[in-house]
């Protein structure tokens, strides 16, 4: 039953928009979709500081889309950050795509 699973999951993942497709488990595909516009979030060190930067590696997020992907009140529930700082880096982040 396991491989059938797997047969399937690979079968429903030929026509996504991946380049790379990654089989974690029988149950779960992690896409990992290029996008040459998104820039990682160490790219920022100069404008925020290392430990805010280091908040949002914790929850898994670690480039800008990924960041701005996110609402800001999940952004506040899931890490320690204030509200102003997560606008400040709302903005930071933002502006690079201007």
């Amino acid at each position: 039953m396991q491989i059938n699973q797997l047969e399937e999951n690979k079968e429903k993942s030929k026509d996504l928009p991946a380049s790379d497709i990654n089989l974690k488990n029988d149950r779960q595909i992690e896409l990992v979709l290029e996008d040459e516009e998104d820039v990682d979030l160490s790219e920022f060190s100069d404008e925020i500081e290392e430990w805010v930067l280091d908040e949002f590696r914790q929850i898994g997020l670690d480039t800008a889309k990924s960041v701005l992907a996110i609402s800001k009140e999940d952004i506040a529930r899931r890490t320690e950050l204030e509200e102003e700082t997560i606008d400040e880096i709302l903005g930071i982040l933002s502006r690079e795509f201007e």
